[in-house]
């Protein structure tokens, strides 16, 4: 396999295209450069019907019916739905429905809503595959996990690169902390000097030690990349992917047109505001895609993403 053909077989891995997220979110600012910056945000607001109710629990549906996906090794996906066509059942997909579900128990308390939404809008609209299945790391008594939020990754065929997105999100009801504590989390992973103690390396590690794109061939290769002593690895870039949910009082009014110019007013706003994180952390010179998403409430999307893997009372 070619560096060439990589770029395809990553493509394969992508769950869907990003209009299937067009019932559910509309991109009211398209992706716009950062000034001064290597950086650039879109802006996508949750979608309001004509009765003017808000698609919030419609979206934390839709996100707890890909959580097989985002917390289930492809490889064993594949061996399940292998089994399930030669026994001519579905046994095998749905224990790992409750298998994923089971490793969302323990960590109802922590960011996986916002995760989740992360995964899902890197694959969609970046294209760019999670190449970590990070749950069974961070549900595990073996292993204290304290990484990033996610880690995604593609090969630029125009630049001859081979793009790792490294993850964080952020669902904060003060879009000003949001903001803060975002780029303050991903700092300390973009700029790593990439030493052996360092936690960037260590998720790298945990990368190379369980890579599974249940494709040898495309493994070995990724894995070059990944070896400082092999020059491939002079082609990796390391990039950041921010997904950053927020309250936002515009969705009162009553249409969505109005909430999306209401929205759009505050855009430039938003955009200085990144850039000051951004230079305030010495990212300049760094690619990172935000993706700032306005919520009529994060807490009642939180509880609604909660209820639908039924969390709430566990």
């Amino acid at each position: 396999m070619s560096d060439k053909n990589l770029a395809e077989e990553f493509s394969h891995l992508l769950l869907e295209p990003k209009n299937t997220f067009e019932a559910y979110f509309l991109e009211f600012s398209p992706c716009t450069s950062i000034v001064h910056t290597e950086s650039e945000f879109s802006c996508h607001m949750i979608r309001i019907d004509v009765n003017g109710k808000d698609r919030t629990e419609a979206i934390a549906n839709m996100v707890s019916q890909r959580i097989i996906s985002y917390a289930i090794p492809r490889s064993e996906m594949a061996k399940a739905q292998k089994l399930d066509i030669e026994e001519n059942t579905a046994s095998h997909v749905l224990a790992l429905g409750k298998k994923a579900q089971s490793l969302f128990t323990d960590l109802k308390q922590t960011g996986e809503c916002g995760e989740m939404l992360l995964y899902l809008f890197a694959n969609a609209y970046l294209k760019a595959p999670q190449v970590l299945c990070k749950m069974p790391f961070k549900t595990s008594s073996k292993l204290h996990y304290q990484g990033i939020d996610g880690l995604h990754a593609k090969y630029d065929e125009e630049n001859d690169c081979f793009l790792l997105f490294w993850g964080e999100a952020k669902v904060y009801s003060n879009i000003s902390d949001a903001f803060t504590e975002c780029f303050n989390s991903i700092a300390g992973i973009l700029l790593s000097n990439w030493g052996s103690t360092d936690p960037a390396e260590r998720d790298l590690q945990l990368f190379r030690d369980n890579i599974d794109f249940d494709n040898p061939e495309m493994e070995s290769l990724v894995l070059n990349f990944l070896d400082v002593d092999n020059p491939k690895s002079l082609k990796l870039k390391n990039c950041g992917v921010c997904f950053i949910g927020v309250d936002e009082d515009a969705y009162s009014k009553i249409t969505e047109n109005e909430v999306k110019k209401e929205l759009i007013s505050h855009v430039a706003s938003w955009q200085k505001s990144l850039e000051t994180r951004i230079k305030n952390k010495g990212l300049e010179k760094i690619f990172i895609h935000i993706f700032l998403v306005p919520f009529p409430s994060v807490e009642r999307y939180r509880q609604a993403f909660l209820k639908e893997l039924n969390l709430l009372n566990a």
